[in-house]
């Protein structure tokens, strides 16, 4: 069984201490470590990869007191550190959206949000690095769009029963 090691970011302690504990009670993740502002969690990813024990996902909002999340997720790119990141934000932007997707946020979460929400999102990120796998192994194109259906699999109402969705081959 895989555990997944998350730092969560958050400028409001509460809000930290609140998201730490949802983790904690999750069977597959476990919290590496927590942090109220970027210098804090830039310091704490770069620690856990120093160590060799590496974060696998933060918890980050968007809104720090002295950089942004975004700029958080641009500096894990541009290290080219595998970190994956959930953005967890009252910053309702469309902007901001798509700035988090360039900087390879798998999901978004916006404040204020249930503990089902949170949950759905872990349960699915996990459901995808089972479905991946941790190897560099190649992977069909059938297997892409099962990874990426299952990262959103929460997000949509299930299909009522007897209904098949059309799939045709486009080349």
């Amino acid at each position: 069984m895989t555990t997944y090691r998350v730092i969560v970011i958050d400028d409001e302690e509460v809000t930290a201490s609140a998201h730490a504990q949802f983790i904690r009670e999750r069977p597959d993740f476990e919290v590496a470590g927590t942090a109220y502002n970027a210098q804090g969690a830039i310091a704490a990813i770069k620690a856990s990869f120093a160590r060799k024990t590496p974060v696998d996902l933060l918890l980050l909002d968007i809104n720090l007191p002295d950089r942004s999340g975004h700029e958080v997720a641009k500096f894990l790119r541009a290290e080219g550190l595998p970190v994956d990141v959930i953005m967890v934000t009252a910053d309702r932007d469309a902007s901001s959206l798509r700035t988090a997707s360039l900087h390879g946020a798998f999901g978004y979460l916006v404040k204020p949000f249930t503990a089902e929400q949170l949950r759905d999102r872990l349960l699915a990120y996990a459901r995808y690095h089972r479905h991946l796998g941790q190897s560099d192994r190649a992977v069909t194109q059938d297997e892409i769009d099962q990874a990426m259906r299952l990262l959103h699999e929460g997000d949509r109402p299930p299909l009522p029963k007897g209904h098949m969705t059309d799939r045709k081959s486009v080349v």
